[in-house]
Order: C-alpha cells, then sequence, then structure tokens
C-alpha cells in the first residue's frame, strides 16, 4: 500500500466513524485509490466488509476536506513510540490524540 500517512493511523482496534470518514475524505483527496483506503480499513476492529467501504467512499464529496487532513493526523498522533501509543487503548480519536470510548 503506497498510503504512508494512513499506515501511521493505523486503526488496529476500533476507529470513530466519523474520522474514519474525515480520513477516508482526505485520502481521496490526496489520490489514493479505493483500494488503498479500503486495505488499510479493513485492519481496523470495527471493520464490516468491502460494500460498507465501497458505499462509503462513493459517497465522499470532499467538503472541503484535503490531502493535509491525513499528514496533521499522523503529526498529531505520532509519539516518541506509535507502536505503544494504543497499548491497551480501545481506541483513539485522531482529532484530539486522545482514548475513545468508541
Amino acid at each position: 500500500m503506497r498510503a504512508r500517512p494512513l499506515r501511521a493511523l493505523a486503526p488496529r482496534r476500533r476507529l470513530p466513524a466519523p474520522d474514519w470518514v474525515r480520513l477516508g475524505m482526505a485520502a481521496k483527496a490526496a489520490g489514493l485509490t479505493f483500494e488503498d483506503w479500503h486495505d488499510w480499513s479493513a485492519t481496523a476492529g470495527n471493520y464490516r466488509n468491502q460494500a460498507d467501504c465501497r458505499s462509503t467512499w462513493n459517497s465522499m464529496k470532499g467538503d472541503g476536506i484535503r490531502a493535509g487532513t491525513v499528514f496533521a493526523a499522523a503529526r498529531r498522533l505520532a509519539g516518541p513510540d506509535p507502536l505503544q501509543r494504543d497499548a491497551g487503548q480501545s481506541s483513539i480519536c485522531w482529532t484530539t490524540g486522545q482514548p475513545s470510548d468508541v
């Protein structure tokens, strides 16, 4: 997958749906393909299926969200050890970088 900034935001656990959609819109604005976004989405603990991803992807219009959103979220969540940042947490809100009870 060429979507390196998305990998920095690996949703190995759960990603709140609004955050997932915003990151998808940013990925689309950055020129990533549906396959890039789907491969990344499939790693989340609350992943549904490819049809759900496709439907969401096709409905994305942008709404002013640009590629920089992915980079900003990756920088916000990057800590001294990104692998440790989600240890024991159910999810992380990408807008605040704080644990989320989704």
